[in-house]
Parts: C-alpha cells; sequence; structure tokens
C-alpha cells in the first residue's frame, strides 16, 4: 500500500486543502465540518501507520530470508521496503539491512568455495599420488583423472613416504585453515545477529516514540480545530477577493480578446492580398507555359511535316563523286528557320542500309549539283541516279 508522508509542512498543507474544500462547498462554518475535517486527517494518519508497519514487516522478513539463505526472497523484501522508506531513520534501517544481505551472501560464497577447494584436494590424493602432479592438481593446472601412477621399477618408498608426509601436512594445513575462517564466519554472524537485535530495540523506542507522537496529535487537535475555524473565515474572505480578482481579469481578457480579433482580421486581409498576388503570378506563369508548350508542338508538327514533304534524290557530279540533293516544302508560317536534314540510302533490290547521314542547314535545290548538296562515298555498289533515299528525322539547326 503506497500513500504521500506527512511531513509537519505537509501536514498542515494537507489541513488547509480540507478546510478550503469544506469551505467551498459549506460556506458558512459549522461542527459538520470540522467533524469531516478531523475524520480525513484520521484516515491520513491511519495510512501512514499502515505504511510503516508493512516498512518493518518487509525489513523483518528480509533478515529471516538471509538467515534461511534465500537471497531472491530478501531482495524482494528490501525491494518492498525501499518503496515505503518515509524518513532518514527508516533509511538508515534499510541500508542496514542491505549491508546483512550482502555480507550473508559474501560468507555464503566463500563457504561454497571452501567446499569446492576441499573436494578438488580430496579428489588430487585420491588421484595424483606423483607430488608435482598432486601440487598443479590442487592449484587447477592438472586435471585429477589424467594423473600418471608412479614408477615402481626404480625405489620409490622415499619419495611415496615424502608424498603422504605432504599430503598429511596440506590436509592439516586446509583444516586449520578451514577452522579459522569458520570461527571468522561464526564472529562475523554472531556481530550481524547483534546488530539485528539492536536494531530491533531500536525499532521498539521508535514505536513507543510514535505512540508519544500519536498522544501529542490528539492534543494539538484541539488547537488545529480553532486554528481551522479561523483559516476557514480568511479562506472566506479570501474567496471573496478571489472573486472581483476573476471579475477584473475577466474584463481585460475580453478587451485583449477584442483586440487579438481585430489584428487576426487584418491578417487575414493581409493574407488574402498576398494569396490574391500569389495567384496572378501563377497564373501568368502558367500562361508563359501553355504558350511554350504550345509554340513546341507547333514546332513538332512543322517539323513532323518537314519529313514527310522533303524529297531527296541522289546525282553523280563532275569530280566525280556522288551527291544527295532535294527540295524543301514551302510552309508557311516558317516555325524553324534552319534544317538539320537525316536520311539513310538504299540501293535498288536491297533492304540494307547503304550509308546514313545529315544535311546540315539544308536549302530548297532544283539545280542538282550546282545546288545544296552532301557527298556521299564514292564506293556505294549502286549508280547515284539508282539511289533511293529515305528521310529519317528533321531537326533544327
Amino acid at each position: 500500500m503506497k500513500t504521500v508522508r506527512q511531513s509537519p509542512f505537509l501536514f498542515a498543507l494537507v489541513l488547509a486543502v480540507v478546510v478550503q474544500t469544506v469551505a467551498a462547498n459549506q460556506p458558512k462554518p459549522g461542527g459538520d465540518n470540522m467533524e469531516e475535517m478531523l475524520k480525513q486527517l484520521e484516515m491520513l494518519e491511519q495510512l501512514d501507520q499502515l505504511d510503516r508497519q508493512d516498512f518493518s514487516a518487509a525489513v523483518d522478513k528480509a533478515y529471516e530470508c538471509v538467515d534461511t539463505g534465500d537471497f531472491p526472497c530478501a531482495d524482494r523484501q528490501l525491494k518492498e521496503a525501499e518503496r515505503l522508506v518515509f524518513d532518514e531513520p527508516s533509511r538508515k534501517r534499510l541500508a542496514e539491512a542491505r549491508d546483512y544481505r550482502q555480507e550473508m551472501y559474501r560468507i555464503a560464497e566463500e563457504e561454497k568455495k571452501r567446499l569446492a577447494m576441499e573436494r578438488r584436494i580430496q579428489e588430487c590424493s585420491a588421484n595424483c599420488p606423483i607430488r608435482e602432479e598432486y601440487e598443479d592438481c590442487v592449484d587447477g593446472y592438472q586435471n585429477p583423472r589424467y594423473c600418471r601412477e608412479p614408477s615402481y621399477d626404480q625405489p620409490s618408498s622415499s619419495s611415496s613416504n615424502n608424498t603422504m608426509l605432504m599430503l598429511n601436512q596440506t590436509v592439516q594445513q586446509f583444516k586449520q585453515f578451514t577452522e579459522s575462517q569458520l570461527a571468522q564466519q561464526r564472529q562475523q554472524l554472531e556481530m550481524q545477529q547483534r546488530m539485528y537485535e539492536e536494531q530491533r530495540r531500536r525499532e521498539e523506542a521508535i514505536k513507543r516514540q510514535q505512540e508519544q507522537q500519536r498522544r501529542e496529535m490528539e492534543r494539538r487537535r484541539s488547537q488545529q480545530l480553532a486554528e481551522a475555524e479561523r483559516m476557514e473565515a480568511e479562506l472566506i474572505e479570501r474567496r471573496q477577493r478571489a472573486e472581483e480578482e476573476r471579475r477584473r481579469l475577466e474584463a481585460r481578457r475580453q478587451a485583449e480578446e477584442e483586440a487579438r480579433q481585430r489584428a487576426e482580421e487584418r491578417r487575414q486581409a493581409e493574407e488574402a492580398r498576398r494569396l490574391a498576388r500569389q495567384q496572378e503570378i501563377l497564373e501568368r506563369q502558367r500562361a508563359r507555359e501553355r504558350e511554350k508548350a504550345e509554340r513546341e508542338a507547333r514546332r513538332a508538327a512543322y517539323l513532323a511535316t518537314m519529313q514527310q514533304g522533303i524529297k531527296l534524290y541522289g546525282r553523280s557530279c563532275p569530280g566525280p563523286s556522288k551527291h544527295v540533293f532535294g527540295t524543301v516544302p514551302s510552309i508557311k508560317p516558317e516555325e524553324v528557320g534552319c534544317l538539320d536534314v537525316y536520311f539513310e540510302v538504299y540501293c535498288p533490290g536491297s533492304a540494307s542500309v547503304q550509308h546514313r547521314g545529315v544535311m546540315d542547314t539544308m536549302l530548297n535545290n532544283v539545280n542538282g549539283c550546282y545546288g545544296d548538296t552532301e557527298e556521299v562515298p564514292e564506293t556505294l555498289p549502286c549508280a547515284a541516279r539508282e539511289f533511293r533515299v529515305k528521310v529519317t528525322k528533321v531537326t533544327s539547326c
């Protein structure tokens, strides 16, 4: 159960809030309102007392879990206690419980290591009769399953005696070490138990102090009741002043709202003018684009008509050389002032292109060799007059 901690300042604040709530519901002071306020204060105190009890129970349970070796259980209880910390002594008590848990966990881990070492010494003693291998086995460098048997074809009684003596010494030393560790752990455990007992006594003293505080609270309630009545009267007066201030602020807000509306109207008018200007610019741009598109369309149609109307022929001219010339139709209006004519030359009876060329800036030629011509290779396999010339593309220069 989670509640808000009540310091003296917070308690006074809660008292003021409760009184203000009662005053809001019942403008005239009365005994029923004070009784309701005292009930709410008593309920807050009871909730706070329950949280203190839950905190103590969680800490006690954490100690029990540690003593039984159930450290996950202890961690859960410590986490629950952390959620219920309410003052500096409780925070200190939680820290002591955590220290106790850490110390007991360390002791348990050391005991595990000691038992593991004891088992390893026993296993090494049983499987490694050679001294060097036994020492390596105890240090963790030698697997006891791979230890060798001693060689019996040489005198080995002295070595065997030395090995046994060394084993006995090691066992005695380990026994003394473990007894010393156990003694230290017992001392630490006794110290922790004394600390726990001292903490328990401190908790009992705290409980007695809390009981005294509760009785003191009962004594002060009568004083608080009188103070609450005074505060209620002040709240009524304060509420009246607040109402006057609210009306003043409302009038100022209305004036500011009217000014804001006028400013918004001016802004909207300016925005409308700006949008009109943008629309005019956009219309002009669209008109230019339409004009450009129409011009491009007329130009493309003009070039297509020229491609269909231009006639190209072959002729042998003095040199001797082979030339291509042709006539250009007169189409008005002239969308393009200069033409480049691309053509292909075929020979009779052949579907293969014999030559590809272009007549740059072609002019109308009705005079054959004495006008605008384009020379083609002399090596073409047919005579110039037999050329079949096809216009493939017409572009502007």
